[in-house]
């Protein structure tokens, strides 16, 4: 099946979204030439004939219009889809009331039926997702109103062999793309800690323990319910050492936080950072982390990168250089942004930034916290590669253009259209009076 945008006659019906005006201008333009051809004085015929070719070039302009705007849709529609249609995890995308107009391969495999039958424009998001989980209604409902007022929502939803994760993004004004991401049996968040021998765990926001790792139960000689059991001192304290009841004794580690989703927190024990220091460039065990992470000393320089950190950045030896020579473009001085962070201003803010090493343009969201190091204050820098949003975000300023650009010319064609009202009438009376 494929996305009625991407339909060669779609163009065609939505250029005729402004026949009307188009063809009332078209119309009254004829009207006027065919006035001047009847008048025989040459000052009212000269008018009526340039009065008819500018309403002809008004309505050729507002079709023209149309159809770059419709052009650009279908653009951003063909865009969409191509991102979509190889991701691994089922997405569809429905418009403003709930109708399936695409689903990628994954969707087709996952749900595995008919259901979704976009040529008749009969299958909803409903008709879909109704034998996944309990009340699809009022969950579609709840995630569709946030997302028209914040721009996306997602929720994680428990279904009959595990826990999925429904997220969706609003397109413009013309409709929603939803995606379905599936946690894993029984366990909706930190399963991509398994793959890891580093010991992590998911904590709640209220301090119980979701998931460990096996790594991590390796280490306590079993499962534990809530951090009390783990932590000898508490509350946690990001990038701090702390003591571990382990299974052959009391511990030191240092602890990482991450921020997850719905109030919960990755926690991650590393060595100390005396058996693995700074100068060494040995980070072997933060080097494992599905997370891209940088470490910089007080001058803003690198001090640690991890192999995710380094692909991101385009540099293998990334280690020993400054951010500001890595990365540009936060809206003001690198080094500035570096300082309020160590100050303790601003820390946990995200900013996107332009990476300068990577063939071509790449862009990412980084995230600096400030902790406290033995040999001082030093920051951990997050980073998330943001270059397909930045280029969908280009798409949609372009897109939203082009619909100014069409709404101006028609409400200059309803002006015309209320002008030319008086215009008829007195071409009506010099008809009688002819």
């Amino acid at each position: 099946m494929s996305h009625p945008a991407l339909t060669p006659g779609l163009l065609t019906r939505a250029a005729t979204l402004l026949s009307p005006r188009v063809g009332i201008l078209l119309t009254l333009g004829m009207v006027m030439l065919a006035a001047a051809w009847v008048v025989q004085q040459p000052v009212p015929g000269l008018s009526m004939v340039i009065g008819g070719m500018t309403f002809l070039s008004l309505g050729l302009l507002v079709w023209f219009l149309s159809l770059r705007f419709e052009y650009a849709r279908r653009g951003l529609a063909k865009t969409l889809a191509a991102l979509m249609e190889n991701d691994a995890s089922p997405g569809l995308i429905t418009d403003l009331n709930g109708m399936v107009t695409f689903q990628n391969l994954a969707a087709k495999d996952y749900f595995s039926r008919d259901q979704i039958e976009t040529e008749t424009d009969t299958a909803t998001l409903i008709d879909v997702l109704g034998d996944l989980f309990a009340s699809p209604a009022a969950v579609l409902s709840r995630l569709q109103n946030k997302a028209e007022i914040t721009g996306a929502a997602r929720e994680d939803i428990a279904v009959s062999n595990g826990h999925v994760r429904l997220s969706v993004h609003l397109i413009g004004k013309t409709g929603f793309l939803w995606r379905l991401d599936d946690l894993g049996e029984n366990k909706p968040a930190g399963r991509m800690g398994e793959t890891i021998n580093l010991p992590m765990m998911t904590v709640s926001n209220t301090g119980t323990i979701l998931f460990m790792n096996e790594a991590l139960r390796r280490l306590l000689g079993g499962r534990q319910a809530s951090l009390d059991r783990v932590f000898v001192d508490l509350p946690l304290r990001n990038g701090v050492v702390t003591e571990v009841s382990a299974k052959d004794g009391n511990i030191n580690v240092l602890v990482c936080e991450i921020i997850s989703t719905a109030g919960r927190r990755e926690v991650y024990l590393l060595p100390e950072p005396e058996k693995h220091a700074v100068d060494s460039g040995d980070w072997s065990p933060v080097d494992m982390l599905p997370v891209p992470l940088l470490r910089l000393d007080s001058n803003g320089r690198v001090t640690m990168a991890n192999r995710r950190a380094k692909a991101l950045l385009g540099d293998e030896n990334a280690i020993g250089t400054l951010l500001s020579d890595q990365v540009e473009g936060a809206g003001r001085p690198v080094s500035e942004w570096l300082r309020e962070v160590m100050a303790g201003r601003l820390s946990g803010r995200s900013e996107v930034v332009r990476a300068l090493n990577p063939e071509g343009e790449v862009f990412l969201q980084v995230s600096l916290e400030r902790m406290q190091d033995p040999q001082g204050p030093v920051v951990v820098a997050v980073l998330q590669d943001a270059t397909e949003l930045k280029s969908m975000e280009a798409q949609y300023l372009q897109a939203q253009k082009m619909q100014s650009l069409g709404q101006l010319a028609g409400g200059i064609a309803h002006d015309f259209n209320n002008l030319l009202t008086a215009i008829s009438g007195h071409c009506d009376l010099l008809l009688v009076r002819h």
